[in-house]
């Protein structure tokens, strides 16, 4: 694992970072699952927040499994890389308003405002708290459905709402302090994933965009649902559920 993860870490490092400035970037759309993202608006390749936290995880990850193999020296560096990162996102990928990206070499700011600025909330803990109470706020606001958060802000029309977004967000949100707002997001999505069958998206009106690959139960949509619906049973009593027919995350657990 440890051998195989520092690839992956020098993939990101090397051959996604063109302009050696030590951000990795994306060099297409569908090299972060969220292929039309108006991150890419300007072009590729493009420096974002989402891939920053990744490979700065990634060193952490790394950091704690050099200290189990008995490598101090390894674990120290790791632990810089993974600081190095972190701190290029808070001091140049933070606006004072939101997580913004760039492209790479050129450094011309692309701002954006879907749902993956603010990705970084997979960060949890270690988002400063000013930045961390600033999005909870902006999710509250323009991002809230009954079933999870909206891919893109409330504009008076239906939205609508990716599971893997809830994924990588809510945990991270009730980690950050933000626990009502999360559980109460992450019931609503595991609920209508529990009466509709879990799909990759939907509408925010609970109903699927019509049949295809990605509104028909799959592997992937049901994982998701799993991830979530697991961290809620692990967070929530079952007998707080908001509603009176059998928990679904009951049945989860048996």
């Amino acid at each position: 694992m440890y051998d195989g993860l520092t690839k992956l870490f020098g993939f990101w490092t090397t051959l996604r970072d063109t302009d050696n400035d030590g951000v990795p970037q994306y060099n297409h759309g569908c090299e972060s699952g969220y292929d039309f993202s108006l991150m890419f608006a300007k072009g590729v390749p493009v420096e974002t927040p989402d891939i920053i936290c990744y490979v700065a995880l990634l060193a952490e990850a790394l950091a704690q499994l050099a200290a189990g193999l008995s490598k101090p020296g390894d674990a120290a560096k790791w632990r810089e890389k993974s600081d190095f990162l972190l701190g290029k996102l808070f001091t140049e990928f933070w606006n004072g308003e939101r997580f913004i990206a760039k492209l790479s070499g050129l450094h011309e700011t692309v701002v954006f405002d879907e749902l993956e600025a603010y990705l970084p909330f997979m960060l949890g803990k270690r988002l400063p708290p000013e930045i961390a109470g600033k999005m909870a706020a902006d999710l509250q606001a323009s991002y809230t459905s009954p079933h999870g958060l909206l891919s893109r802000p409330k504009d008076g029309k239906p939205g609508t709402i990716m599971g893997f977004s809830q994924v990588k967000i809510l945990p991270g949100l009730f980690e950050t302090g933000h626990r009502e707002q999360a559980l109460r997001l992450l019931r609503g999505f595991v609920d209508h994933g529990a009466e509709h069958d879990p799909v990759f998206f939907f509408s925010e009106d609970g109903s699927n965009l019509g049949t295809n690959q990605f509104t028909s139960m799959s592997a992937l949509s049901a994982a998701q649902w799993l991830a979530c619906a697991n961290f809620l049973y692990e967070n929530e009593a079952p007998m707080s559920m908001s509603s009176s027919k059998p928990a679904p995350l009951q049945e989860v657990a048996i």
